[in-house]
């Protein structure tokens, strides 16, 4: 009777080692089916819990009836650990988890980068014409039908600088500002952006032509620079403001106050 009990004893060891490495290697599958990896600390860290130990006791008769099926499975249909974990539902389902792709968790304080809408500023309308008379430049208030009469409006200007300077400036260079300038509707085109472009094309103008006084008829370029509407400003070019060339040409009462303002300015040409 020991003899046989020395002969099982053995058997039944051998055989409860193969159920525990059974056991410990369905535990790596479902772990790896679920994309866990394991990690051991190689040192016990200070304040830390104790390890939470998994039993390996496999001395009941399910826990050898399990694994016993799943080498007969294994042998039968040589199909891998992970295809027998999906044959159990919930496991497929930790498993089809774990493979979605994580969504991106974004922290409360993590600011997004985001494209904000800036309001455009309203778009504002002129027409600005632009002459050299000799040492003068010339900026013009044009009005909707400005080509009907722009003629008699260079000649108008003409005359005016020949009465300040004394003598006669022909006509140097003649250019028209349309504004809004740009086609592009989404472009910024409020009275900031004008005037930033309207003075650009102005200071290129004095050095191209060589001018140090600037003659200003109309509104346009006043309100552009919050200037005054009439009068004489001195800064670094001297400005000389009149009323428009074209509501002179319509209300004569307009020349007798343009020539007032030309005759009280230090411009005006003395015999």
């Amino acid at each position: 009777m020991n003899d046989l009990s020395d002969k099982i004893a053995p058997n039944r060891l051998t055989m409860h080692g193969n159920l525990v490495e059974s056991k410990q290697q369905l535990k790596s599958d479902y772990l790896e089916s679920m994309g866990i990896q394991p990690w051991f600390p190689r040192a016990v860290l200070a304040n830390s819990l104790p390890p939470l130990q998994l039993s390996d006791d496999l001395d009941s008769e399910e826990d050898v009836a399990v694994v016993a099926r799943l080498h007969a499975h294994q042998a039968a249909e040589g199909s891998s650990v992970n295809q027998a974990v999906s044959e159990n539902p919930e496991a497929a389902q930790q498993k089809k988890v774990a493979q979605q792709p994580k969504a991106e968790v974004q922290k409360p304080n993590q600011k997004q980068k985001q494209k904000q809408k800036v309001p455009q500023a309203r778009p504002v309308r002129f027409g600005l014409g632009l002459y050299v008379f000799g040492d003068w430049l010339v900026a013009s208030s044009l009005i909707d039908d400005h080509a009907l009469y722009q003629d008699q409006a260079i000649s108008l200007a003409g005359n005016i600088v020949k009465a300040i300077e004394g003598q006669l400036s022909p006509l140097e260079y003649h250019h028209t500002i349309s504004w809004p300038f740009f086609s592009n509707a989404s472009a910024d085109q409020g009275v900031d952006a004008a005037r930033q472009y309207v003075s650009g094309v102005i200071d290129h103008l004095k050095e191209k032509h060589e001018t140090s006084k600037l003659l200003v008829f109309g509104g346009v370029l006043p309100k552009l620079n919050s200037w005054p509407l009439t009068g004489r400003i001195n800064d670094s070019t001297e400005r000389l403001i009149l009323p428009s060339l074209y509501k002179m040409m319509d209300e004569p009462a307009l020349k007798a106050r343009a020539w007032h303002e030309i005759q009280t300015s230090p411009f005006l040409h003395k015999q």
